[in-house]
């Protein structure tokens, strides 16, 4: 992670990288740019008829539309926005407000990765079955699946639903809701599908609240925070299956609240034969166009009807990209700008890196004003010293926090209500 922070750049806008020059401008990209420019005409038309939200680029995009498309074009006419040029400014919001009285409008906290506290988006119920069932009918075609014979346990934070397309329970995170979903399963169905967030993955594992019935049945969607490939091995070791079999059963989804899940799937995959796991994304090119400036992610939705247009957002994202088959493809490489409710996420995740510390931890973590709690076993002997060299190592930001490990967690403080929103949003 070291490695990867020294490489990438800020997120100040700049020339173009070598790098990206060439994957923007390889045969590839081009014929991935052309796969989806019928649908990114009609999203530009669509935000000039049905955005709420002054655009700034509205000239330019008109400007566009008269001309025939090509990617340079795009991308010299459409600059790029990030999440504090949309969402910022709240002068911004209170006028997409006023605009829509007779629409549902959702406000939900910034994750950290912006200067803006508050984002917010109009849910487009139809958009979001269609993506969803997108995801559905890849995953059965992975897992080779019936989806009539799968139930889905929706083990994410409030607000994150599932479009009434599938037999489902709704768990949010708490691990006792989603125990007894598994009891309630049963035999009922051939295959069961966890969707779930990392951490609390591995305290449902810890705990052994997964029923060991359900382990030759089980499929796992995650989100919310990057997985690490090693997670696989740590899950089916204790689920008692091979790894080769289980980390096929593992998919990591990618998204943001403010731009929809679904914008990549995540598959564990070997690099160059070397042994070395990894995470490869895979874009929905139904559903978003994608490219990469400066190692940047930039994202377009491609919704016609979508009332907050996201064309040419940047997510805060640092990526590896790659073109094949009109495809887009990438790897993760990091974050722009975290703040400390946002790290838990990630916190618990990247010790899998450290097997011999993180089998201590329950993965449970309480953050006051200046310590980080962690949860360890009560039989469990932790090496407080080298537990903090790793928690700088990955996260240098909780250099100004004081660790302490501890059997119990301390009783949860009150925090103000914009850092609770946080906590809740990422779990």
């Amino acid at each position: 992670m070291d490695s990867l922070r020294k490489k990438t750049p800020s997120f100040d806008q700049g020339a173009q990288t070598q790098s990206d020059a060439s994957i923007s401008s390889s045969e590839e990209f081009n014929i991935y740019f052309q796969s989806v420019q019928t649908k990114l005409i009609e999203t530009l038309k669509g935000a000039l008829h049905h955005s709420c939200i002054d655009l700034p680029s509205r000239d330019s995009i008109k400007e566009l539309l008269n001309s025939p498309l090509n990617y340079e074009l795009f991308r010299k006419m459409i600059p790029i926005k990030t999440k504090d040029d949309i969402f910022s400014n709240q002068t911004q919001i209170t006028k997409a407000l006023s605009r829509l009285q007779q629409n549902p409008v959702t406000i939900i906290p910034s994750a950290g990765s912006s200067k803006g506290k508050l984002c917010f988006r109009i849910p487009n119920p139809e958009f979001e079955k269609k993506q969803f069932l997108s995801i559905a009918e890849n995953l059965q075609t992975a897992w080779n699946i019936d989806l009539n014979k799968t139930f889905f346990i929706n083990a994410y934070p409030m607000g994150v639903h599932i479009p009434p397309l599938f037999n489902s329970m709704e768990c949010s995170a708490r691990p006792e809701i989603v125990s007894e979903a598994f009891q309630m399963v049963g035999t009922l169905f051939e295959s069961v599908v966890l969707i779930a967030q990392p951490h609390l993955l591995k305290y449902l594992i810890d705990f052994k609240l997964i029923d060991s019935s359900i382990a030759d049945r089980l499929y796992i969607l995650s989100g919310g925070t990057q997985l690490h490939p090693n997670f696989s091995s740590y899950l089916s070791h204790h689920l008692g299956l091979t790894q080769d079999t289980f980390s096929h059963r593992i998919v990591s989804l990618f998204g943001a609240a403010e731009v929809g899940l679904g914008i990549g799937t995540g598959t564990i995959q070997e690099s160059g034969g070397n042994g070395i796991k990894e995470i490869v994304f895979r874009s929905n090119s139904e559903a978003y166009f994608l490219e990469c400036i400066d190692q940047k992610l930039i994202v377009t939705c491609l919704d016609p009807y979508k009332k907050i247009p996201i064309i040419r957002y940047a997510t805060g994202d640092f990526i590896e990209p790659s073109t094949k088959n009109s495809a887009f493809s990438f790897k993760i490489l990091g974050k722009n700008n975290l703040d400390k409710s946002f790290l838990l996420n990630s916190l618990s995740n990247n010790l899998f890196k450290h097997p011999d510390q993180f089998s201590l931890l329950t993965g449970a973590m309480e953050l006051s004003e200046n310590t980080l709690y962690l949860q360890k076993y009560p039989d469990k002997l932790v090496n407080t010293s080298s537990l903090l060299e790793i928690i700088k190592k990955y996260f240098p930001i909780f250099e100004m926090t004081q660790l302490e490990i501890v059997n119990q967690l301390p009783k949860q403080k009150t925090y103000p209500l914009d850092f609770q929103r946080k906590m809740i949003l990422n779990g």
